[in-house]
């Protein structure tokens, strides 16, 4: 009896032996779970290029600039005289028209992102300009260098990129402290307040490089000061000057901007 009794509690083991085969079969067969990943630090915005991008970036400019007309001058009673010019030089005429002329100009900007599409920008731009004066009479109506005008602006404003993508064009509002110094007619000198409008396009180079095309046109007051020309006679003779109450410089450039 007991013998019949151990056969029968071997065979129970044995046959419980695939239920547990079959059990680890499926624990293992089953669906499993992932190692948990390790988070990832949050990467920077990155520019066009590929690096990680700056708010900041320089500009360098360069091209042309220039204005329109100053002042017209003209002796009371049409009398010819002889009107002094750079250099010592002088042209017969009884009256003159005198213009800002276009010249080489250079242009520096600071330029922060302040949103997506917006910039603040800090610009400097300098030129030396010739007053050109135009003879309505005497001598066939030639053009004579007058003087030369120093320019030096330091200006205020924000930008707005009118498109998103490589090439970009975009436009900009300010105002502008502008400082005129006059070679030979120091009465002209003065430092006036004005206001800058401005247009641009943009084409990305890659690694933080860029290419950019603008047109700026900056409008300020002018006063006359008192100011006379002068001639190469003995006395003063009597002289009507008619002034633009507003100067606006015009200017025109290229250049190259750096992300930094």
């Amino acid at each position: 009896m007991r013998s019949v009794l151990t056969t029968l509690l071997i065979l129970a083991a044995l046959g419980t032996l695939p239920d547990e085969g079959a059990a680890q079969s499926r624990s293992t067969t089953g669906r499993t779970l992932e190692p948990a990943r390790a988070e990832e630090p949050e990467k920077a915005p990155e520019a066009l290029d590929g690096r990680p991008s700056s708010p900041w970036s320089l500009q360098l400019t360069m091209g042309s600039v220039g204005g329109g007309d100053l002042f017209h001058a003209r002796t009371v009673d049409d009398v010819v005289v002889p009107w002094l010019t750079v250099g010592g030089g002088s042209f017969q005429s009884s009256r003159f028209s005198t213009s800002i002329d276009r010249n080489f100009g250079l242009g520096f900007a600071v330029l922060r992102s302040v949103g997506s599409r917006t910039r603040l920008r800090f610009d400097v731009e300098s030129a030396s300009l010739d007053l050109a004066a135009e003879a309505l009479l005497g001598q066939g109506g030639g053009v004579f260098r007058f003087d030369s005008l120093d320019v030096m602006s330091v200006g205020l404003g924000l930008q707005v990129a009118l498109a998103s993508s490589d090439v970009a064009p975009y436009a900009a509002l300010g105002v502008a402290l502008v400082d005129y110094s006059a070679d030979r007619s120091r009465a002209l000198d003065q430092t006036r307040f004005g206001l800058s409008i401005l247009l641009g396009w943009a084409r990305e180079l890659g690694e933080g490089y860029g290419v950019v095309v603008e047109g700026r046109a900056t409008r300020t007051g002018f006063d006359d000061q008192d100011f006379l020309p002068e001639t190469r006679l003995g006395f003063d003779p009597e002289i009507e000057i008619e002034w633009q109450e507003h100067v606006t410089l015009l200017g025109i450039k290229v250049g190259i901007r750096k992300n930094i």
